[in-house]
Protein backbone atom coordinates (compact mmCIF):
# COMPACT_ATOMS: atom_id res chain seq x y z
CA UNK A 1 0.00 0.00 0.00
CA UNK A 2 2.59 2.43 -0.28
CA UNK A 3 2.12 3.46 -3.82
CA UNK A 4 0.80 6.71 -5.13
CA UNK A 5 -3.04 8.72 -5.18
CA UNK A 6 -3.88 10.72 -7.92
CA UNK A 7 -2.67 13.78 -6.21
CA UNK A 8 1.24 12.41 -5.73
CA UNK A 9 0.70 11.80 -1.85
CA UNK A 10 1.94 7.91 -0.87
CA UNK A 11 -1.08 5.69 -0.78
CA UNK A 12 0.04 4.84 3.44
CA UNK A 13 0.32 8.72 4.05
CA UNK A 14 -3.18 9.40 2.62
CA UNK A 15 -5.31 6.50 4.40
CA UNK A 16 -3.14 5.78 7.31
CA UNK A 17 -0.60 8.07 9.00
CA UNK A 18 -1.69 11.22 8.11
CA UNK A 19 -1.56 13.14 11.47
CA UNK A 20 -5.05 14.42 10.99
CA UNK A 21 -6.53 10.64 10.72
CA UNK A 22 -4.56 9.71 13.85
CA UNK A 23 -7.96 10.09 16.42
CA UNK A 24 -9.66 8.21 13.89
CA UNK A 25 -7.58 5.03 13.81
CA UNK A 26 -6.61 5.43 17.62
CA UNK A 27 -10.31 5.55 18.44
CA UNK A 28 -10.67 2.43 15.94
CA UNK A 29 -8.15 0.80 18.14
CA UNK A 30 -9.54 0.78 21.00
CA UNK A 31 -12.74 -1.08 19.73
CA UNK A 32 -12.46 -5.15 21.00
CA UNK A 33 -15.29 -7.62 19.96
CA UNK A 34 -12.90 -10.65 22.04
CA UNK A 35 -10.11 -12.25 22.14
CA UNK A 36 -10.48 -13.61 18.24
CA UNK A 37 -10.93 -9.59 17.17
CA UNK A 38 -8.04 -8.09 15.76
CA UNK A 39 -8.26 -4.60 17.55
CA UNK A 40 -5.68 -2.76 15.06
CA UNK A 41 -7.69 -1.79 11.74
CA UNK A 42 -4.53 0.06 10.67
CA UNK A 43 -2.71 -2.98 10.38
CA UNK A 44 -4.46 -5.02 8.58
CA UNK A 45 -4.61 -2.20 5.53
CA UNK A 46 -1.04 -3.02 5.48
CA UNK A 47 -1.55 -6.66 5.10
CA UNK A 48 -2.18 -8.56 1.85
CA UNK A 49 -5.54 -10.21 2.66
CA UNK A 50 -7.44 -9.34 5.75
CA UNK A 51 -8.32 -12.50 8.31
CA UNK A 52 -11.63 -12.26 7.69
CA UNK A 53 -14.66 -10.72 5.53
CA UNK A 54 -16.00 -8.98 8.48
CA UNK A 55 -12.61 -7.01 9.44
CA UNK A 56 -12.12 -6.23 5.80
CA UNK A 57 -15.73 -5.10 5.00
CA UNK A 58 -15.25 -3.29 8.75
CA UNK A 59 -11.65 -1.99 7.08
CA UNK A 60 -13.22 -0.91 3.50
CA UNK A 61 -15.95 1.65 4.85
CA UNK A 62 -13.20 3.00 6.84
CA UNK A 63 -10.80 3.41 3.97
CA UNK A 64 -13.85 4.48 1.94
CA UNK A 65 -14.87 7.00 4.39
CA UNK A 66 -11.16 8.54 4.51
CA UNK A 67 -11.02 9.25 0.60
CA UNK A 68 -14.26 11.13 0.76
CA UNK A 69 -12.76 12.64 3.94
CA UNK A 70 -10.02 13.30 1.69
CA UNK A 71 -12.23 14.95 -1.34
CA UNK A 72 -14.09 16.74 0.78
CA UNK A 73 -11.38 18.77 1.96
CA UNK A 74 -9.48 19.08 -1.67
CA UNK A 75 -12.98 19.56 -3.39
CA UNK A 76 -14.91 21.35 -1.54
CA UNK A 77 -12.96 22.84 1.66
CA UNK A 78 -14.46 21.10 3.99
CA UNK A 79 -12.82 18.95 6.91
CA UNK A 80 -14.62 16.65 8.57
CA UNK A 81 -14.22 15.64 12.17
CA UNK A 82 -13.67 11.96 13.07
CA UNK A 83 -16.78 11.67 14.22
CA UNK A 84 -18.47 12.28 10.73
CA UNK A 85 -16.19 9.68 9.35
CA UNK A 86 -17.02 7.46 12.07
CA UNK A 87 -20.40 7.86 11.72
CA UNK A 88 -20.27 7.07 8.08
CA UNK A 89 -18.39 4.04 8.80
CA UNK A 90 -21.29 2.94 11.19
CA UNK A 91 -24.08 3.70 8.45
CA UNK A 92 -22.06 1.92 5.52
CA UNK A 93 -21.09 -0.89 7.43
CA UNK A 94 -24.96 -2.13 8.25
CA UNK A 95 -26.21 -1.08 4.87
CA UNK A 96 -23.47 -3.63 3.52
CA UNK A 97 -24.28 -6.86 5.75
CA UNK A 98 -27.52 -6.71 3.87
CA UNK A 99 -25.58 -8.14 1.22
CA UNK A 100 -23.93 -10.27 3.46
CA UNK A 101 -24.06 -14.13 2.45
CA UNK A 102 -24.02 -15.37 5.20
CA UNK A 103 -26.05 -15.09 8.36
CA UNK A 104 -23.03 -15.63 11.06
CA UNK A 105 -20.91 -12.94 8.77
CA UNK A 106 -24.28 -10.81 8.79
CA UNK A 107 -24.24 -10.82 12.53
CA UNK A 108 -20.42 -9.88 12.95
CA UNK A 109 -20.67 -6.79 10.69
CA UNK A 110 -23.97 -6.07 11.93
CA UNK A 111 -22.31 -6.02 15.68
CA UNK A 112 -19.23 -3.68 14.20
CA UNK A 113 -22.01 -1.34 13.04
CA UNK A 114 -23.47 -1.67 16.70
CA UNK A 115 -19.55 -0.82 17.38
CA UNK A 116 -19.08 1.89 15.21
CA UNK A 117 -22.41 3.94 16.29
CA UNK A 118 -21.31 3.23 20.13
CA UNK A 119 -17.77 4.85 19.47
CA UNK A 120 -19.03 7.71 17.33
CA UNK A 121 -21.21 8.89 20.87
CA UNK A 122 -18.27 8.52 23.00
CA UNK A 123 -16.03 11.06 20.44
Amino acid sequence: MGGRSGGGEPTDHLFLHCRSLHHIWSSLQSIHLDATACSNLAALATERQPPDKAHSTVLLAVLWNIWKRRNALVFNDILEDPHTVIDRCSTDVALWSHRCSSLSLKDTTKDWSIMLSHLVRRL
